[in-house]
């Protein structure tokens, strides 16, 4: 029983030990026997112990050293203090410094400097630990110590060719582990870690900072790898002026609004804090347009803005100030067919046009009329058979010159109509009976010309006074009147009609009054007819009243 306390006793102190010994880590690292040292440096001006570990190495070996490596778990650096690997020779030193970022890294330094050193070091003016070395000379084999059982990491690699998109980006792949013996960690300040790998939307240049969490510990990659720069390129907006045009004399654009400019580029609801100014240059220098003269000027776009994640590109419109053209027929105006019906005709189809208005004139020669009055909107028309010249142009509007007159020749044909008397009223006439002869006359084509074409009328080859008859529409009626009847001999006579293009003709007989009929008036008494009519009246009266008694 002695024995047992005796051995529980020792166990106890030295864990005792153990755990007063300044800088030692009950960690995995300290149960695997890999801290070499432990440095406590709370400042500068520490002992040399507490702060430096220098390799055991005999001089022969210092002069062969070609790199070092060594593993160091750094837990903080003080104020004014430093880390690093350092050697030399006859008081010349050179060294290669920690990144002074809590946690385990492993720095390595070499080179043909190192060939001739005399003594190394690696100092800590903080607190941490050198978990393993190892050094390798130009002959013999490499001395080591500690353990290097750190998981390999194949490293995160920045992403290259970003540009704003209006989303969050990756700023770098991710890093992968081996065998998957620990965990990766990013930050981009250095200071807050997550498994995400690191994203930004922003223009702008970033550090993706990465380490390894292996074993509770925290393992930071090789110095100046863990800090990997990053950026992100400005999205490029294009702001186009839009090309103007006009006519001399026109009016030059203001260039003022947002019609007279594109913007392409811009992400999602993103706008323009600054809106473009616009202006007109010649060679170069700001102009004022001249609109008298056909011409070209630039119209230059600048001062727009859209943020600090864009940068604008500007293109160059132009104001093109141009000769007026000639307005355009689209739709040439067809003359057409048309045979005299006595009445007005329009002689051509309608035209259209472009960059102005239709007018049109008409002449019976073929000369373009020189007087603008002589042009109207109207479609011309004619009543007469004949030839007529059917001009028409363009009467340009104001970006337009009028158009050179053009001509269509239209034929108005004469009529072949035939006329034909239907009908004679009174064509037995008695000298002295008061009836007129009514005599009607038609055409084969185009009866409304009867009436229109009508000229004169004969009988028995003389013309008739135009006060001896009288005419009305409805094809020809025709009145020759009674008392001109009474003047005509005993007998058959001949009446001819003449039109303008052609005759018809019929017959009258004229015969004196027989002696036993009186004529018309004769022996009459206007008031026996009164009289009559009087006792006519009575007689009804009476035997209405004989029949209401009974």
């Amino acid at each position: 029983m002695k024995t047992q306390k005796r051995i529980i006793g020792i166990l106890l102190s030295l864990a005792l030990v153990l755990g007063l010994m300044p800088g030692i880590s009950l960690t995995a690292y300290a149960e695997n026997n890999q801290i070499l040292y432990t440095f406590t440096a709370s400042s500068a001006g520490d002992e040399l112990n507490k702060r430096e570990y220098k390799f055991a190495l005999g001089s022969d070996k210092c002069s062969k050293i070609t790199k070092i490596e060594v593993l160091i778990d750094m837990e903080k650096i003080v104020e004014g203090g430093w880390g690093q690997v350092q050697w030399g020779k006859n008081g010349n030193t050179q060294q290669t410094p920690f990144n002074n970022v809590p946690g385990i890294a492993k720095y390595t330094v070499g080179g043909d400097a190192m060939s001739d050193a005399e003594f190394a070091i690696v100092q800590l003016v903080g607190s941490g630990r050198l978990l393993a070395y190892t050094i390798t000379f130009s002959e013999g084999d490499p001395q080591t110590a500690g353990n290097w059982n750190i998981p390999e990491i194949t490293p995160p690699v920045a992403q290259t060719g970003l540009k704003v998109t209006g989303s969050q980006q990756e700023l770098v792949t991710a890093g992968t582990i081996k065998n998957d013996t620990g965990t990766l960690e990013y930050s981009l300040d250095n200071s807050t870690w997550s498994i995400d790998v690191p994203k930004a939307t922003n223009a702008g240049s970033y550090t993706v900072y990465y380490r390894l969490k292996y074993d509770n510990k925290y393992y930071i990659p090789l110095q100046g790898e863990h800090g990997i720069p990053v950026s992100i390129e400005k999205a490029e907006v294009t702001v186009t002026a839009k090309d103007q045009s006009i006519y001399i004399g026109g009016t030059v654009p203001t260039l003022e609004g947002e019609d007279f400019y594109t913007v392409i580029g811009l992400m999602g609801e993103d706008a323009l804090t600054t809106t473009p100014t616009l202006a007109y240059q010649k060679n170069g220098e700001a102009v004022t347009p001249d609109n008298t003269t056909a011409g070209t000027y630039d119209i230059v776009a600048s001062g727009a803005s859209a943020g600090d994640n864009y940068t604008i590109r500007y293109t160059n419109g132009i104001l093109t100030i141009s000769e007026k053209q000639p307005a355009t027929v689209t739709k040439v105006p067809e003359a057409k067919t048309l045979t005299y019906n006595g009445q007005a005709q329009e002689l051509v189809t309608a035209g259209t046009a472009e960059g102005g208005t239709m007018y049109y004139a008409v002449t019976t020669e073929n000369t373009a009329p020189t007087d603008d009055n002589l042009y109207d909107t109207s479609i011309p028309t004619a009543t007469d058979a004949g030839t007529y010249y059917v001009w028409y142009m363009v009467a340009g509007d104001a970006n337009h010159v009028n158009s050179t007159p053009e001509c269509i020749i239209v034929i108005i044909n004469e009529s072949t109509g035939t006329y034909t008397t239907v009908s004679v009223t009174g064509a037995f006439h008695v000298i002295g009976d008061g009836t007129d002869a009514v005599i009607i006359v038609k055409r084969s084509e185009n009866d409304a010309l009867t009436y229109k074409n009508f000229e004169s009328v004969s009988v028995g080859g003389k013309a008739v006074a135009e006060s001896n008859y009288a005419k009305k529409e409805g094809s020809l009626i025709l009145t020759l009147k009674a008392a001109y009847l009474d003047t005509l001999a005993e007998g058959d006579h001949k009446v001819d009609i003449i039109f303008s293009d052609g005759s018809a003709e019929t017959t009258l007989r004229i015969a004196a009054m027989p002696d036993d009929i009186p004529k018309t008036g004769d022996n009459f008494s206007l008031a026996a007819c009164l009289l009559m009519l009087v006792l006519g009246i009575l007689g009804i009266c009476g035997v209405k009243m004989s029949s209401m008694k009974e």
